[in-house]
This record gives C-alpha cells, structure tokens and sequence, in this order.
C-alpha cells in the first residue's frame, strides 16, 4: 500500500495533470507571453499551499538519522545518478520545441505524450507490486531509459517525438519501482530520513548535470548530451544489482 501510495503522488498524478498543462501552458505563452504564465503558475502555488494547511499530519516521532549501511550508499549512489540523468528541466523541452516549431504545439505534443506514460505507470507499477520484484522492474527501466536517451538522437518529426514518449514513459513505469524498494529497504525510524536524503542525492546529481548542460545545450549540441546521459545511467545497474543482493 505504501509503494502504490509514493508511485501515485509522485508520478502518476503529476503525470494526469501534465496532459493538460502543457497545452495549456503553450496557449498561454503563445498568446499572452511567459508573464502572464508566471503569474498563473505564482498564483497556482498559493492555492496549493493554502490547501496543504488543512492536511493534518501526525507527528514524527523519529529524529533525523542516516542509515549507516552499505544499502544506504547504494541507493544514495543511485539517486545521484537519477537526478544528473533528468532531461525533462531543460534539454529535452528545448528539443521538442526546435522539432515543434511553435510553442503551441510544443505544448500538445507533450500533453499526448502525458496520456501514454500515464497509462503505462498505473499498469507497470500495479504488476510491480504483485510480482514483488521492483529491483528487477528497475533494471528493465533503466535499460529502457538509456535506449530512450540514445534514440532520441536522432528524433526529428513530432511524430517521433510522441512515439518515443512511450518508451520513455515505460521506462519511468519501471523506474518507480525503486522508489517503492527505496522505501521497503529500511526500517520505519528511517522513513522520514531516507526521503529527505533523497531529495538530496538527486539535487546533487541536477547540480552535477549543469556541466554537460553548459557545455552541450548552450551550443545546441543535443545528440552529444542525450548519449552522455544514457551512458551515465546503465551505471544504475550494477548498484540495482547489487542492492538486491544485499537484501
């Protein structure tokens, strides 16, 4: 229940609202310009913010600690490379709308692309769950994810694009996985840790990814940064491997 739980609120849901959000943000910016998205989007915030004060949270009993474990490094090491490998901030968007032309459209193709991935997440991760292996389902991810990268090299047509989002989405499906095993892998005293250690091992890999995207995107250099990012992600592999056999 705690695995379907963190896959809903984490992807899923995001997912659904990324239908459409991107067309609408496209519609936006087309029309009215990037301030008056921005606005939407502060305003947005607020909303969602007043809303979470009505949430009633039950108190952490637990004080900060870090699992002092090899699985701990494992899966520290693993969401470093996640975050270095997240194209969606900047590369990937800019992609799209050189294939796109226009924002509009930019925005549509991505919404379409939504619908497919949120499709194969419900399905994947239900079975994941069932089948109990998430490690493995993890490996299938990252090995989708890096063709993803490597065939998106040479996506040149929106229908290409959309296409290829399938097996991205696929790919996210499985990689949910480890965060369901990022979970299961340690006791409760841990829990409200492991996720804030988490969030910092992808923040670390992000800041990590700022060097390729200097040195690529900044000349347009896509194929060049989409190979690095496949390339730097099999290394997931042996860390999945090596985590499941640790438990």
């Amino acid at each position: 229940m705690r695995a379907r739980t963190i896959s809903l609120f984490s992807l899923v849901i995001p997912t659904l609202t990324s239908i459409a959000g991107p067309a609408v943000g496209g519609f936006t910016i087309e029309n009215f310009g990037f301030q008056k998205l921005f606005v939407t989007a502060v305003i947005l915030y607020v909303i969602a913010f007043l809303l979470s004060l009505r949430i009633r949270f039950q108190p952490e009993a637990h004080k900060f600690s870090i699992p002092k474990n090899r699985t701990f490094i494992i899966f520290f090491l693993t969401f470093i490379i996640l975050g270095f490998s997240e194209a969606y901030w900047l590369a990937y968007p800019l992609l799209v709308l050189g294939v796109s032309v226009t924002v509009l459209n930019m925005g549509v193709i991505l919404a379409l692309s939504a619908i497919l991935i949120s499709i194969a997440t419900f399905l994947v991760n239900w079975l994941s769950d069932i089948k109990k292996t998430r490690a493995h389902f993890a490996i299938i991810g990252t090995m989708l994810n890096a063709t993803w990268f490597f065939t998106l090299t040479f996506a040149s047509k929106t229908y290409e694009i959309v296409g290829l989002s399938l097996l991205t989405g696929l790919a996210n499906a499985f990689n949910i996985s480890w965060f369901a095993h990022y979970g299961d892998s340690f006791g409760k005293e841990h829990y409200a840790s492991i996720l804030v250690l988490m969030e910092v091992g992808l923040m670390i890999g992000r800041i990590v990814n700022l060097a390729p995207t200097y040195v690529f995107i900044t000349s347009a250099d896509y194929a060049s940064y989409f190979r690095l990012s496949g390339v730097i992600l099999l290394f997931m592999i042996p860390l999945c491997v090596a985590s499941e056999r640790k438990r």
